[in-house]
């Protein structure tokens, strides 16, 4: 068995991001640029929580993952993420679902069951961004955190 792991930065856990409208307007023959944030309305509902699922998942292991959170700006330098509350949610249907329409679609969702946070593992980086999390069974995860 192996773990397998995809790393996910600069995101908010389980939660929607908004999604943002550029509008140019001509008021009075003068021209403006205004921005207007659309808060999208339409709350994704989630799926039933798998609960038989989540009850064949390993409770602990002997793995560890290790890893240095950032983000790049434009410039090329790296943006650590201090003092970084981490997440390691395993893969199943449930947070595939919300990684495909959360992190990847932009909507926003319905709350987690309160079940998931069960289920999780947490940690926190340092000043350097440098992360671990420890005694982590074999499994897919998804690594989430905000810089």
């Amino acid at each position: 068995m192996f773990t397998r792991l995809i790393v996910i930065t600069s995101l908010f856990l389980l939660s929607g991001c908004m999604n943002r409208d550029l509008i140019i307007s001509n008021h009075n023959k003068k021209n403006t640029l205004t921005e207007e944030i659309s808060q999208e309305k339409t709350i994704i509902p989630r799926i039933a929580f798998p609960e038989d699922e989540y009850k064949a998942l390993a409770k602990s292991g002997r793995n560890t993952i290790k890893g240095n959170i950032y983000i790049t700006n434009p410039d090329g330098k790296k943006i650590y993420g201090k003092n970084t509350r981490l997440y390691l949610n395993p893969v199943t249907s449930y947070s595939e679902q919300w990684y495909n329409e959360s992190y990847i679609g932009g909507y926003q969702m319905q709350k987690a069951n309160k079940r998931l946070f069960n289920y999780l593992k947490y940690t926190a980086s340092n000043k350097k961004g440098n992360f671990a999390f420890f005694g982590v069974p074999n499994g897919s995860y998804y690594v989430i955190g905000v810089v």
